[in-house]
């Protein structure tokens, strides 16, 4: 399980006006995302895996704002993503 936190940060400047109205610098939001994997060894299958991941568990938003967080110019909508699959790892001979 994982835990990210990215603080709100400049993301790009606009010169020489570093207000907070919409045409200042902009900023990223922050963002806090809880991510997942678990992983289970097939008994008997001789390196045989299942695997499943699960990302953005708090559907966390993503975006930008110029100047100040009351003018956003971007919010990204993810929602969360679960993927299963299978890996198979060669084993030595004994």
């Amino acid at each position: 399980m994982g835990l990210t936190h990215n603080d709100g940060y400049i993301w790009s400047y606009a010169g020489n006006n570093a207000t907070s109205d919409p045409n200042g610098d902009t900023y990223l939001y922050p963002h806090t995302q809880v991510d997942a994997q678990v992983s289970y060894e097939i008994p008997r299958s001789h390196g045989l895996q299942a695997i499943v991941s699960m990302l953005n568990l708090n559907n966390e938003v993503f975006g930008f704002y110029n100047g100040s967080e009351r003018y956003p110019i971007q919010r990204e909508y993810y929602s969360r993503t679960i993927s299963a699959g299978l890996r198979w790892t060669l084993q030595k001979e004994k």
